[in-house]
């Protein structure tokens, strides 16, 4: 065929033709059939019966070609008369196999039409086309159905032609092509249901309904648009929005692209933030996109930004020259242009930028993200002197959390499974609104598990907490498959250091009635998993007072289990007067909720004294004093720690002296022994 001057878009071919012809000069007719290749294109097997008549024309009729690239049947007729007609039925026609598209797409349809005169700028006919099952790279049509009639070459597009994306996605067709290329098409549907329509065409998470009305006008390679839509509403991932109403006009779509684009809604969220109205205003001119304003409000929260789009074939530019974020007590605004880039698709150039958050906070962030796999990202992020009290409604507990905080975020490597190394300062930290101090923190995240490197804590006089250890969680997803939780079975191994805490800065934790207060010194050794953590816990306390009574001294030895902390051995400085404990108080650990750890408030403690004073009887009866001499004692309570019971209660006294209150001498040569039987001490 190249020899024979014939151009064809592909390298080499081979055909088997074979056939016959049979007749006179008023009347031929026979068969043809063939079978071949051309590149990949496979032929497997093309026939035809043929006829001709000088009155009739050509006639090809039982069409039939089963070939790689499609299946037709049908009969065609090119009258000398003018009276021609296409009658085609066809399936799996593939366009990337044909070259005609560089991605997937696929065709099924019929032709059944009737025209005069072989001149395609002329042609004068009717008929109808029907495409089904329509395929190009990942969207999807169900139907393209017109009715079309051609008067010397210029087209109709009649009612009822139509697009048919799902059952629920129908677009109404209507217009004229002239021979002259110039279009006049409008487009309309109701009801749309936009969760079909985009899930046609490969877009993911976007929901809800509207009509729409579009009018296409002008030379078909560089029309004009002119249009109106209405949304009841639209949805996307958090995003749900209602009432929007927008109106277009585009001049020359393929070259000068000028025009507007102004969209309203009348309510909805934006994520968490409710908005009652909203407003945005495009300006196309060319290759880009102003918009201002673009803005969205309510009575508390508020979204606006300025700004434009320019592009090319293989960039995207995005610059914000304004863009302001009030949430309830919270904003976030820029002071200088906001500049991001798209290059071919899938590098995401973020420019320096610099945001002011809450008047005296601070966000900065650049870098590169590679959106395609295995691309290595980079991306730094800053957050400076941020304050911490607007997010409370965001953490789940019945404490107010308020200071600040400095971030240092950076991300490298793939974005399905990035590093990320971060360090948290946070600074005039206080709960419920009390100060308790500053700490920092350094973590980071590789192979989708998150290590506790660091963290360290000051307090308030001179105290301390040091996190020793790696410290490392699993990141799974949780049941809604939408947000990351922490593995619950990971192992855990670090250890706790803390000195001079003072108790009373914490007593939120305790939910108790009586006020405790104090210095402790120690070290919380930490094993399991999250799910069922065990430690150990040495400690020494100076000074500690639990309501009215005062311990100037204090060592306890104890282990803990999700269910319980058992105390191995307590020795305690009451008045200056030792005791010497055990027991257990149980625990009720729960990963979700560890501020209640202490909410079940039972507690069993074993008491030993063995002294030869006791110091701390004025703080149980006001009308005694101390007691002294050889004395014993022991003690079995049980209860909620605020309200305990005694269960056993003995004590024996040797050569003792008991000095009360109000009286001026001592009591002296006691000699007894006693027990508590129920709510009665018995004297021996």
């Amino acid at each position: 065929l190249g020899k024979l001057g014939v151009e064809v878009p592909y390298e080499k071919g081979r055909f088997d033709v074979n056939g016959n012809l049979q007749g006179t000069a008023e009347s031929v007719s026979g068969s043809v059939a063939l079978n071949g290749s051309l590149d990949s294109l496979q032929v497997r097997r093309f026939s035809a019966d043929i006829g001709f008549q000088p009155d009739d024309g050509l006639r090809l009729q039982n069409v039939q070609l089963d070939a790689n690239f499609a299946q037709l049947n049908g009969d065609f007729h090119i009258g000398t008369n003018e009276n021609n007609a296409v009658n085609a039925r066809f399936s799996g026609l593939d366009l990337q196999k044909m070259n005609v598209t560089d991605v997937p797409g696929k065709l099924n349809g019929n032709i059944n039409f009737r025209f005069a005169g072989t001149d395609a700028a002329r042609i004068s006919g009717s008929g109808k086309a029907r495409l089904y099952k329509l395929a190009y790279d990942d969207m999807r049509l169900d139907t393209l159905a017109l009715s079309l009639s051609a008067n010397n070459g210029n087209w109709k597009f009649e009612k009822p032609s139509r697009i048919v994306v799902s059952e629920g996605a129908v677009f109404n067709m209507a217009g004229t092509l002239s021979r002259d290329q110039i279009l006049d098409v409008s487009l309309t549907t109701e009801r749309n249901s936009l969760d079909s329509l985009a899930k046609r065409l490969a877009i993911e998470n976007i929901g809800g309904a509207g009509s729409m009305e579009l009018r296409l006008t002008g030379k078909m390679t560089d029309p004009s648009l002119d249009g109106y839509i209405y949304l009841d509403s639209l949805t996307y991932d958090k995003t749900v929005v209602y009432g929007i109403s927008g109106d277009t006009k585009i001049a020359d779509l393929a070259s000068k692209r000028q025009g507007f684009f102004d969209l309203e809604l009348a309510t909805g969220y934006i994520g968490d933030v409710f908005l009652t109205s909203g407003l945005a205003q495009f300006q196309f001119d060319g290759n880009r996109i102003t918009f201002d304003p673009f803005q969205f409000y309510s009575e508390e929260n508020s979204i606006e930004s300025a700004g434009e789009f320019t592009f090319s074939d293989s960039l995207l530019t995005l610059s914000l020259s304004h863009f302001q974020l009030d949430y309830e007590k919270y904003n976030i605004r820029n002071d200088t242009p906001l500049n991001v880039r798209l290059y071919g698709g899938d590098s995401l150039i973020i420019e320096p930028l610099k945001l002011v958050a809450a008047e005296s906070g601070e966000i900065s962030a650049e870098g590169t993200l590679l959106l395609s796999e295995g691309g290595n990202s980079n991306l730094q992020l800053q957050l400076q002197n941020i304050r911490l009290a607007p997010f409370n409604e965001y953490i789940f507990w019945d404490h107010e959390l308020s200071g600040f905080v400095d971030t240092d975020v950076e991300l490298y490597g793939a974005l399905d499974n990035p590093e990320v190394d971060i360090n948290v300062n946070f600074n005039e930290l206080a709960i419920d609104s009390t100060q308790i101090g500053r700490a920092y923190g350094d973590f980071s995240i590789a192979d989708k598990r998150l290590s506790i490197n660091v963290i360290s804590f000051e307090g308030q006089n001179d105290s301390y907490m040091d996190v020793n250890g790696n410290v490392e969680f699993e990141l799974a997803e949780s049941d809604s498959g939408q947000e990351v939780a922490v593995a619950r079975d990971i192992p855990l191994g670090f250890n706790v250091v803390f000195g001079n805490f003072q108790i009373e800065d914490y007593n939120f934790l305790l939910q108790s009635t009586v006020p405790v207060a104090g210095a402790i010194t120690g070290r919380l050794d930490i094993g399991g998993s999250w799910q069922k953590p065990q430690a150990t816990l040495s400690l020494e306390g100076k000074s500690v007072k639990s309501g009215d009574y005062e311990f100037p001294a204090l060592v306890v030895d104890a282990e803990m289990q999700p269910d319980n902390l058992v105390i191995n051995s307590a020795d305690i400085n009451f008045l200056n007067s030792e005791i010497k404990v055990r027991g257990e108080k149980a625990l009720s650990w729960n990963p979700d909720q560890p501020d209640s750890i202490f909410s079940d408030k039972y507690l069993e403690l074993f008491v030993e004294i063995k002294e030869d004073s006791l110091n701390f009887l004025n703080a149980i009866n006001p009308e005694l004093e101390r007691l002294v001499g050889d004395i014993t004692a022991n003690a079995h309570l049980k209860g909620d720690y605020d309200n305990p019971q005694f269960e056993v209660l003995a004590f024996s006294v040797k050569d003792g002296r008991f000095y009360l209150s109000k009286v001026e001498n001592s009591i002296d040569d006691i000699n007894t022994s006693g027990h508590l039987e129920g709510t009665r001490l018995v004297i021996d």
